[in-house]
C-alpha cells in the first residue's frame, strides 16, 4: 500500500529528451505493532537527462508492507 510520495524538481527535462530513470532501495524499516509485523519501504527514483550530470526529478515513494495478521 503506497504511505507517500515526495517529489523534488531540481531542473528542467524538455519534451522528447532523453532520459536516464535509476531506482534504488534508500530504506527499509520493519515494526511490530499489535495487529501484526509490517515494513515501511522507500524507494527512490532520479530522473536524469542523458547528458546531465545530476538529476532534474528526484521522487520518493513509501510504501507499508503488512505481514500476516496475528491470531486472535
Amino acid at each position: 500500500m503506497l504511505a507517500g510520495r515526495r517529489v523534488d524538481y531540481l531542473g528542467d527535462l524538455k519534451i522528447g529528451s532523453a532520459i536516464v530513470r535509476r531506482s534504488a532501495l534508500a530504506s527499509v524499516t520493519r515494526k511490530q505493532t499489535a495487529s501484526g509485523d509490517m515494513a515501511f519501504v522507500t524507494i527512490r527514483h532520479d530522473i536524469t537527462p542523458l547528458q546531465a550530470a545530476t538529476p532534474a526529478i528526484v521522487e520518493e515513494q513509501t510504501y507499508i508492507l503488512l505481514g500476516p495478521a496475528k491470531a486472535r
